[in-house]
C-alpha cells in the first residue's frame, strides 16, 4: 500500500496512489516494497513483487517491508531534499515516524531558520541510524534558543547569553562578574538540558561557605 499525502490535501488525508507516483514533488508518504529475489535475475523484486497486491489489486498490509518519504525545508543554501527511511515491519511503525517527523517540523511554525535546523536534525539523525528526538525536549532548546543538536554545557550557553546582551556597560560587567566568578566554575560542566534544581542547591550552598570563610 502506498499513501501518499501531498500539500495540496488536508492533513491527516491519506490517498492511495500507484508507485509510479513516487516522483510526485512535496509528498509524505508511506510505501510497502518487498525484498524477495526473481528466482531467473535473483535481483530484489521491489515494487513489482506480486504478492506485494491482494487479488483485487490493492496493497497487501502482510508482506514486505514498509518505508515513508517526507520533504523536508531546504538545506541553508537552498537545496531540496527528503527523509526516505526504509525497513519498517508495519506500516503503523513507518506511519508512527512519519507523524511524529511532521511534528518536530510544526514546532518551527513559520520561523524558516529554525525549520531549517529541524531538518538538518532529522536528517543527521536518521543518517546516523539514530531515533527521533522528543518533541518536548525540542520544543524546550527553541524557547531556549539553543543548538537543536547537540546541547551545549552551561559555559557555552552562558557566554552566547553574555554576547546576546543589550544592557549598559555597568550591568554588564555585573553580570559577567557572576558568570565568571560564580555561574562557570561551579555549573559550567553541565549539559543545559540535565540542569537540575541540585545543582543550583550546591551552588548557593558553596557561594555561602565562600562568603563565610571571607
Amino acid at each position: 500500500m502506498l499513501i501518499d499525502e501531498t500539500a495540496a490535501t488536508p492533513r491527516g488525508l491519506t490517498i492511495p496512489t500507484a508507485p509510479e507516483s513516487l516522483a510526485t514533488c512535496h509528498t509524505d508518504r508511506s510505501s510497502n516494497v518487498a525484498a524477495v529475489g526473481d528466482p531467473r535475475t535473483r535481483k530484489p523484486l521491489g515494487n513489482h513483487c506480486p504478492k506485494l497486491r491482494r487479488a483485487n489489486r490493492s496493497w497487501n498490509p502482510d508482506h514486505g517491508h514498509w518505508a515513508y518519504q517526507l520533504e523536508l525545508p531546504p538545506t541553508a543554501d537552498g537545496c531540496r531534499r527528503q527523509l526516505r527511511p526504509t525497513g519498517f515491519d508495519t506500516h503503523k511503525q513507518a506511519a508512527d515516524e512519519l507523524d511524529h517527523a511532521r511534528q518536530l517540523l510544526d514546532l518551527a511554525g513559520r520561523n524558516r531558520r529554525r525549520r531549517t535546523e529541524i531538518g538538518d536534525l532529522l536528517q543527521a539523525t536518521l543518517r546516523a541510524g539514530g531515533t527521533l528526538p522528543d518533541v518536548d525536549t525540542v520544543r524546550n532548546r527553541l524557547r531556549a534558543d539553543t543548538p537543536l543538536a547537540g546541547v551545549p554545557t552551561v559555559a557555552d550557553w552562558l557566554t552566547t547569553w553574555l554576547q546576546r546582551l543589550t544592557v549598559d556597560d555597568n550591568t554588564r560587567r555585573g553580570y559577567e562578574s557572576h558568570v565568571r566568578v560564580h555561574l562557570i566554575p561551579h555549573l559550567g560542566d553541565v549539559v543545559l538540558d540535565k540542569l537540575r534544581p541540585h545543582h543550583i542547591e550546591d551552588l548557593i550552598d558553596k557561594i555561602k561557605q565562600r562568603n563565610a570563610d571571607i
